[in-house]
């Protein structure tokens, strides 16, 4: 078992090696994703009672088990504090990473929606019934890092809450207080690392857990996908930070796989926004995350939240989406914020740098998404 781990680990760093020289090779036209993997899950710096909350929302059965097994044996704290020390391990591996990198100009900020330290269910706190935004030192330290690094940092705000419920956990947030919320932690992270941070609001709302359950069917993806319920939302939250914070980036929520449909319709109904309430242009990026077998082939295609079983070519579906971009806005930032091939193909490297060198020849950048975490 130490001989398999220790081949396992040795093949992860491997790949990570491989991906980082991509970036160095590249580094105007290839940036890199940083998820779960360095950054730190903050919930275990919180109290078992809400530890134990969380896992009863995620259907986390077998670790709960072993949570109140903990506590009946007396035990509870110190493997807490095994893990605060693991995790608080990831400050120094997120500093090694970063010193990798010769020049990272693009990067993006992405653990699982339901790990990430800036999601509603980590970064809001209620008193009563007040609510106050508590961003956890140890990620604020770990963006100081990065932003010190890279000058292009985009940041995802995940919706996940817990406290909403298993089905409604990864739903676009309701108006009223949920998106009051949503709202209070973006101005906070603004506030916090001000304009050199972009924001990205919300990940892969296209899709839900019924689209695909194998790819998306984990809590960090939504029940529903309507595109004019994600719109209304992004045009409040866009609106009431460019209010306050006029210089600030905003993107679009990254498109899972290739949805013409739910992007145009998005687009519009964002520009009908602008229009009847007199704002300027409040989408700074559009980005999708093209995952396919091969470079050349499209990604799969997607409509009314189910596969449609129709694949053009890669480079048809980026012409697409630069042009349906483009007619929202001419200078419009499109990105493709993630690409990655499996683990455990033996040319994904390969295949990775040609996807990149397609996406460059039409003038957009791409982010690398880690490998070791491309299964699908």
């Amino acid at each position: 078992m130490d001989d398999y781990k220790k081949v396992a680990q040795s093949s992860q760093e491997n790949r990570i090696n491989q991906e980082v020289a991509l970036v160095n090779a590249n580094p105007e036209w290839v940036g890199m994703g940083i998820d779960q993997l360095f950054i730190v899950d903050v919930s275990v710096f919180r109290g078992p009672a809400f530890i134990k909350e969380r896992m009863v929302v995620g259907g986390e059965t077998e670790k709960l088990g072993r949570v109140t097994e903990l506590e009946v044996q007396g035990k509870v704290d110190e493997a807490l504090e095994i893990a605060r020390k693991r995790e608080e391990g990831k400050m120094s591996q997120l500093s090694a990473y970063l010193e990798k990198f010769t020049s990272l100009r693009h990067t993006r900020i992405n653990p699982e929606g339901a790990l990430s330290p800036i999601a509603p269910s980590m970064a809001i706190e209620s008193n009563g019934s007040d609510f106050f935004v508590s961003i956890d030192p140890h990620f604020v330290e770990q963006m100081k890092l990065i932003t010190g690094k890279c000058p292009d940092t985009t940041l995802v705000v995940p919706f996940y809450d817990h406290r909403r419920g298993r089905e409604e956990a990864s739903n676009v947030p309701l108006a009223g207080e949920q998106t009051q919320r949503y709202i209070a932690i973006c101005d906070e992270l603004i506030t916090r690392f001000g304009n050199i941070i972009q924001l990205e609001i919300g990940n892969e709302t296209n899709v839900t857990r019924s689209t695909n359950v194998e790819t998306f069917g984990d809590l960090q993806f939504a029940t529903t996908s309507d595109p004019h319920e994600y719109a209304r939302f992004y045009g409040e939250v866009a609106r009431a930070l460019k209010d306050k914070h006029p210089s600030i980036k905003l993107s679009l929520a990254g498109l899972a796989c290739w949805d013409e449909q739910y992007l145009a319709t998005v687009l519009e109904d964002i520009k009908l926004f602008e229009q009847r309430g007199g704002t300027s242009q409040l989408v700074d990026t559009v980005s999708f995350h093209p995952y396919r077998e091969n470079p050349e082939e499209g990604t799969t295609e997607i409509a009314n939240g189910r596969f449609t079983g129709t694949r053009r070519t890669y480079q048809e579906q980026l012409i697409e989406f630069i042009q349906l971009a483009r007619n929202y806005a001419e200078a419009i930032n499109v990105t493709v914020g993630e690409i990655n091939f499996k683990f455990d193909d033996p040319k994904a490297i390969s295949k990775l740098q040609k996807a990149n060198e397609i996406t460059q020849s039409s003038g957009v950048v791409s982010i690398i998404y880690p490998g070791i975490h491309v299964k699908h």
